[in-house]
């Protein structure tokens, strides 16, 4: 750890984990089995931290700048980032629970796992007027990730120097932003080129979620433009949103929740063959459900 990151009394942490394990196979009722040839049983509970911050953030930085007065040129200085205060470690506390599974000697091995984490103190900026800074560093909230991991590997051929063995690989994560210490909501880097924030921390909701205007298509006719109270802004052929406030205009208070990037599901599949010296292998992997990040 960066000895410049949290301030004296919070640079060191103690995070405890344990795990268990039970080789079933190895017991006397599963040892002559043709079948079974490896079954395991694993447990883990445990606390992680992270401290993945700039160094010297408990330090104010401040910004030269250069202006005209009496029609002379002056320098001076601007804040550019306010320090942190009683920044402590951000916590993961996480269960695993996983079996491993191979059968007729290991030519088909089956892995599962299914994890919960919660990650609490979360380090985040934290917008704060501009004339304060703009943002700073602070301990904020909690959030929870939840899924399965499963693995299934086969040895499908092998004879002579040939062989062909396969590995399927899926996943699936849920996550949730729990608390954001009693904000509504903390905008991030838009990536994006709308004007306003693109992703942002909502509780209750995936993190992060796509913001935006609802797209509604494109003005076809004058009377559209009209009835949108759009004239001015809007021509035949430009992008009409949906205006949740009525007041004419599009802004970031029409912004709404308009997906994220989170998948269903996401996975690979390969396959691997070995002749002699030579091998191939062919890899496929993909995702389904995640959302695309569109703009207003």
């Amino acid at each position: 750890m960066a000895p410049s990151v949290f301030e004296e009394g919070n640079k060191y942490a103690f995070f405890p984990s344990i795990g268990v394990g039970w080789n079933v196979h190895r017991e006397p009722f599963l040892a002559g089995s043709d079948l079974i040839s490896r079954l395991k049983l694993r447990a883990s509970l445990g606390e992680v931290g992270e401290q993945g911050v700039p160094i010297y953030n408990s330090i104010s930085s401040f910004n030269n700048v250069n202006a005209y007065f009496n029609e002379n040129l002056v320098s001076g200085v601007l804040i550019g980032s306010l320090p942190s205060r009683n920044l402590t470690w951000e916590t993961t506390r996480q269960i695993d629970v996983g079996i491993e599974l191979g059968l007729w000697q290991d030519r088909i091995f089956v892995e599962a796992e299914y994890y919960r984490k919660t990650t609490e103190d979360l380090l985040l900026n934290r917008d704060l007027p501009g004339t304060a800074g703009g943002q700073q560093l602070q301990n904020v909230g909690s959030i929870r990730n939840q899924g399965i991991e499963l693995s299934v590997r086969s040895f499908n051929l092998t004879r002579g120097d040939f062989s062909w063995e396969t590995q399927l690989t899926l996943s699936a994560n849920r996550n949730k932003v729990l608390d954001l210490g009693g904000d509504d909501f903390i905008n991030l880097r838009n990536p994006t080129q709308q004007a306003g924030a693109g992703l942002r921390l909502i509780p209750g909701q995936p993190a992060p979620v796509f913001l935006g205007a609802i797209y509604l298509g494109t003005y076809r006719d004058r009377e559209t433009i009209v009835a949108d109270g759009a004239e001015g802004r809007a021509f035949i052929g430009s992008p009409r949103y949906q205006d949740q406030d009525g007041n004419g205009v599009i802004n970031d208070l029409d912004y709404v929740v308009i997906g994220n990037p989170q998948p269903d599901f996401y996975g690979g599949i390969r396959n691997s063959f070995r002749y002699k010296e030579v091998s191939l292998d062919i890899f496929f992997q993909g995702s389904y459900g995640n959302d695309g990040c569109s703009t207003a």
